[in-house]
């Protein structure tokens, strides 16, 4: 369950990325992983508006990378690498606004 405040942030998240023009799947799902200051542990080394660092998705905002692509990379081993590769720890952060994104994705 999220806190108010938490809850509150997100829906604030999410509607400013919809008034910048970002689609209602993209700005739920940026909106879903902010985290109000008593429940974020750590600050993340990667946040969605960061370009995606290599591979197909190269220089696009992380919000943009499809949830497929970054399935692909977490399944191909990035999974283990959480603690060392900042992609890995955003997937890793991102995994539940992912599976709303495409149910169908096994990230188990």
């Amino acid at each position: 369950m999220t806190c108010p405040e938490c809850e509150y942030q997100r829906g604030e998240r999410a509607g400013m990325w919809i008034d910048n023009g970002a689609d209602r799947k993209h700005a739920e799902r940026v909106g879903a992983k902010e985290r109000c200051s008593e429940h974020q542990e750590k600050e993340p080394k990667m946040k969605d508006w960061d370009l995606m660092p290599f591979g197909k998705y190269e220089n696009e905002h992380m919000y943009n990378v499809p949830a497929g692509y970054l399935h692909y990379l977490w399944t191909s081993g990035l999974r283990n690498q959480v603690e060392t590769s900042e992609v890995a720890e955003y997937i890793h952060r991102s995994i539940p606004a992912l599976k709303e994104e495409d149910a169908n994705l096994n990230w188990e």
